[in-house]
């Protein structure tokens, strides 16, 4: 890496040497956090003493899916971005404002190393199954269905293998429209276990889940099977 493709790098060690972590004030559904502006008290000096700035945008993906996009741009060029989806099960205004005040919190904290909750609070935009689905689940609540039979998880990690497995075994088997119609199936069929999965933010590094976009290319790819 040339010295000045890590200026950013280093200048952002700098910043999480003198980082303070931010102070837990407020109570959430899950523990104590740092609201968002807070947060922003905690880094603003650090960043700016070392040429950086910051911000946010919303990304809106082809699926539908809302994402909170937080960007850290250094004065050499260099930056750093993370994307945090921004989930709003209540489906109204106030749910999506909490939600995205959870994002840019969580994503900006994700970036500068910053401290700034005990467990995460977003129970208020209805995010709290989010997080806490990087926990193991009850066998039971994890149930993957294929047109044959079902099959059960443990966690989230376990379903994942399986998935992956079961598709695989299916995309030999099957052909044209039957493939079609299986991909369709394990879709429609697991879509609870699926957003799990795909909303994991553990699994989330610079806006992509690889083990979420792995599964989703393989149900892509049978969904768009042609008739043989």
């Amino acid at each position: 890496m040339s010295k000045e493709n890590s200026t950013h790098i280093k200048a952002l060690c700098k910043v999480q040497k003198d980082l303070k972590h931010a102070k837990n004030d407020n109570k959430g559904a899950f523990g104590k956090y740092a609201d968002l502006a807070t947060v922003y008290d905690a880094i603003k000096e650090p960043l700016a003493n070392n040429g950086f700035a910051y911000c946010h945008e919303m990304i809106n993906t082809e699926d539908g899916t809302l994402y909170v996009e937080t960007h850290l741009l250094h004065e050499s060029g260099g930056s750093f971005k993370t994307r945090i989806p921004a989930i709003n099960q209540k489906r109204d205004m106030q749910g999506l404002g909490s939600a995205i005040t959870y994002a840019k919190r969580y994503g900006i904290s994700m970036i500068v190393g910053l401290a700034s909750e005990e467990d995460d609070n977003g129970k208020r935009a209805g995010t709290g199954a989010v997080n806490n689905s990087t926990k193991a689940k009850p066998i039971s609540s994890l149930v993957i269905k294929t047109r044959e039979h079902q099959g059960k998880a443990s966690s989230l990690d376990g379903a994942v293998i399986q998935f992956n497995k079961i598709l695989s075994a299916q995309m030999e088997k099957y052909k044209g429209k039957e493939l079609r119609e299986t991909g369709e199936f394990m879709r429609k069929e697991n879509a609870d276990v699926l957003d799990q999965i795909k909303n994991n933010s553990a699994w989330i590094s610079n806006g992509s889940n690889e083990r979420w976009n792995q599964i989703d290319k393989k149900l892509k790819e049978m969904e768009n099977t042609k008739d043989e």
